[in-house]
């Protein structure tokens, strides 16, 4: 098996055009993406001895992961992220339009901080999963376009484009990897059944929640039990978590040109526009009014 990572060379940003619109980018050891800006079909297949992380985005048509026990299959508006070993697979582009970015591990291995981060959960997963694990799949949002924009459209005389190109990539990675969280392993079940049943409902209810007393009393629990134990789980407050809920969403409705910024602050339960835009800054870096 060969590496897909290694034998490029890598002395320089490298832009490969491997068929009509699909390009295969090699930004650095490790890092390396699939991006087309049209609607194509074209497959590539990968033989490979690697450990990786992937990430699938599509705007359009469908991106379709195949092999022998893998049939994977990523609708327009969706990300799929996966954990690879040893891959013997293809990646095929149906009349799709998206960016996949594939991350060796050791390239993630750079960044490991403990034994319990976020990071080094998916480094076991790549150390013990099988040829292709779905990690999550979950709706496109605003942030991530954003952020693949920013990767895919710098200018080719651009300086020093190989080390903004992994910078770039890296606010990609963290955004993302952010939105995922792992329950801690030596949760009792009952535990995890009343917390998820919370999440559940703010979830739905996320634009007009409900007061914490009442989130506990539907739980069958009391406030301190619910507080403490969402805290552990999911390592934000409630509160924290419906305005990561209502960012989230504010971050898909900025796609909508029609809708005013002031329109979308309302849409995810916030008055006042200049309230919603900091909070917005201070989640993501950026103002509303720059991403739209």
């Amino acid at each position: 098996m060969e590496s897909f990572f290694f034998g490029v060379d890598l002395q320089r940003y490298r832009d490969t055009l491997l068929a009509s619109g699909l390009h295969r980018v090699d930004v650095s050891s490790g890092l390396v993406y699939l991006d087309t800006s049209v609607a194509v079909d074209a497959v590539l297949r990968l033989n490979d001895r690697d450990r990786m992380v992937m990430m699938v985005f599509v705007r359009q048509g469908q991106i379709v992961i195949a092999g022998d026990d893998v049939d994977e299959r990523i609708a327009a508006g969706h990300i799929g992220m996966y954990t690879s070993r040893q891959q013997a697979w293809s990646i095929a582009f149906e009349q799709a339009e998206g960016f996949v970015l594939l991350v060796a591990d050791f390239f993630l291995k750079r960044y490991l901080e403990s034994t319990t981060g976020v990071l080094e959960r998916f480094s076991a997963m790549m150390e013990e999963g099988g040829v292709l694990f779905r990690v999550a799949l979950q709706p496109l949002d605003a942030l991530s376009l954003y952020l693949i924009d920013r990767i895919t459209h710098a200018p080719s005389d651009e300086p020093m484009r190989a080390l903004r190109g992994e910078h770039r990539v890296v606010e990609l990675l963290v955004h993302r990897f952010g939105m995922y969280d792992f329950p801690p392993e030596d949760l009792a079940p009952d535990a995890l059944v009343l917390v998820s049943r919370a999440k559940a409902i703010l979830e739905r209810e996320f634009v007009d929640p409900p007061t914490i007393e009442r989130l506990a009393h539907r739980c069958a629990t009391n406030t301190t039990k619910l507080k403490k134990l969402f805290k552990r789980v999911y390592h934000t407050t409630l509160y924290g978590y419906v305005q990561r809920l209502r960012m989230e969403e504010a971050n898909l409705l900025l796609r909508q040109e029609r809708l005013s910024i002031g329109e979308v602050a309302r849409r995810v339960g916030y008055h006042h526009q200049g309230h919603f835009s900091r909070l917005f800054y201070e989640t993501y870096g950026i103002y509303p009014k720059t991403l739209k």
